[in-house]
């Protein structure tokens, strides 16, 4: 473990600074929050605090989670595959069966007109 000249910084493994950290509080008890700030906040963070007033005080976040962040942007992203695939498939389908009523209408249409001459021909021909 390093540390500079007056141990404001130090550097190490975690368990290392987590154990100094915890000894630090124990040997000096009322000068420091009886807590590791960072130990366990959002999963654990890569910078552990130690302080003799409320980490709010100091600008950091009270009650954050013991879980990693990611976790919740994972747990959304992990279903966009779902919802991309059946949302395609649902717009696919309504895509699908709009433009084959207008198909059935145009041919519709056209077997109406096809009829409609029939008869203007039959009646033509029983005019003569």
């Amino acid at each position: 473990m390093e540390a500079c000249p007056a141990e404001a910084r130090i550097f190490g493994p975690l368990e290392e600074l987590l154990a100094a950290a915890t000894k630090t509080i124990q040997d000096n008890p009322g000068s420091y929050v009886p807590h590791v700030y960072g130990a366990k906040e959002a999963g654990g963070t890569s910078i552990l605090y130690l302080a003799d007033k409320p980490f709010e005080e100091l600008g950091l976040k009270s009650g954050l989670p013991d879980h990693p962040m990611p976790t919740l942007t994972w747990a959304i992203l992990s279903k966009i595959p779902n919802y991309v695939f059946w949302g395609g498939s649902l717009l696919a389908g309504i895509w699908w069966i709009t433009n084959r009523r207008k198909e059935v209408q145009a041919y519709e249409h056209a077997l109406w007109k096809m009829e409609e001459e029939r008869r203007r021909d039959g009646n033509n021909h029983r005019d003569e």
